[in-house]
């Protein structure tokens, strides 16, 4: 009966202080998150290089009097191209900071509930390692007082026989 009432008493303390589902999935989306955040900076970066070089070339063929209009025309399209690019990427930027900003207090009760099931983990293993280190040396020397009293008894209850005999 004692050790049913243990194991439900560690069954559950071991849920209640689990981490809850809604926070591992709330660190989930905010990791990826993150990650689109990153990926989004780098290809808002990239649109701006694009805008640069066509911007020299065009700006190079506007003064050289050989080029043609199509070719100014299409550099400009591509400029354009680039900003729209640029345009669009900056609203996937915000919505994507705003999400983040939201999940952040979920990631950061995450994070906390990690380090402290991290930190219950090492007194756990702590106190297990305390209880080999001395429970064991402890158990062997109860056993052998044990026996010995008990051999002790036994000579004793056949000296009272002989005795009496």
């Amino acid at each position: 009966m004692k050790t049913m009432i243990l194991i439900v008493l560690i069954f559950t303390s071991a849920c209640c202080l689990a981490i809850s589902q809604k926070l591992i999935d709330g660190a989930a989306k905010y990791d990826i998150a993150v990650e689109n955040l990153e990926k989004i900076e780098s290809d808002i970066r990239s649109a701006y290089r694009s805008v640069e070089y066509w911007s020299e070339i065009l700006d190079k063929n506007k003064n050289n009097q050989y080029a043609s209009d199509d070719i100014k025309k299409l550099e400009q399209g591509r400029i354009d191209e680039a900003n729209k690019q640029i345009r669009d990427l900056t609203v996937q930027y915000n919505t994507t900071k705003e999400t983040i900003e939201k999940l952040e207090p979920i990631k950061k009760k995450y994070d906390k509930q990690k380090i402290r099931e991290e930190d219950k983990e090492k007194h756990r293993a702590g106190f297990l390692n305390t209880i080999g280190t001395f429970g064991f040396p402890l158990s062997v020397f109860v056993l052998i007082f044990w026996l010995s009293a008990r051999r002790s008894k036994k000579y004793q209850q056949l000296l009272k026989k002989n005795m009496t005999v």
